[in-house]
């Protein structure tokens, strides 16, 4: 392949997960590149667990919506514009806050957490947030992450 791979938005033939509450969308590359692309839509209040990536720095966009992120020790707010990035083996959560669902584009350079994506996704029926949330118990999530280098180790962030 020499020419450009050119992901439409809105694509219904794009791969799509329904991922516990969020609706997880895979972009297109070039053939051969390591480099993996989610585009992640969050319903208000999402939070997952306390948790750290082995082999993965955890990167992205904020496209729209508004975010608490804790890393390490520090927590800040973030909203649309802003580049999060946090490095492999520091436990980090976020929530998202306010009235909007929030977007974000992981930038990863390995698959380790989309694999983590698929292992518990079902195919998205369409390109919104899932109606009906199916979120495994808490063994399953633990166990399945740990296959996928993804270690949770504490409770999501609160409202507070």
């Amino acid at each position: 392949m020499t020419g450009p791979v050119i992901d439409r938005p809105n694509d219904e033939t794009a791969t799509a997960w329904w991922f516990l509450d969020t609706l997880m969308r895979e972009h297109n590359n070039a053939e051969d590149m390591k480099t993996v692309v989610l585009e992640m839509t969050l319903p208000v209040g999402h939070a997952p667990p306390l948790h750290a990536h082995e082999d993965l720095d955890d990167t992205w966009y904020i496209l729209e919506g508004e975010m608490a992120v804790q890393c390490g020790d520090e927590t800040t707010v973030v909203g649309a514009g802003h580049w999060v990035s946090m490095p492999r083996g520091v436990p980090h959560r976020f929530r998202v806050m306010g009235e909007r669902e929030a977007r974000i584009l992981l930038v990863h350079d390995n698959a380790t957490f989309r694999d983590f994506v698929r292992a518990l996704a079902r195919p998205a029926e369409s390109l919104v947030v899932p109606p009906d949330p199916q979120i495994p118990a808490i063994p399953e999530l633990v166990k399945v992450g740990g296959e996928h280098g993804l270690t949770v180790l504490g409770a999501p962030m609160t409202p507070e």
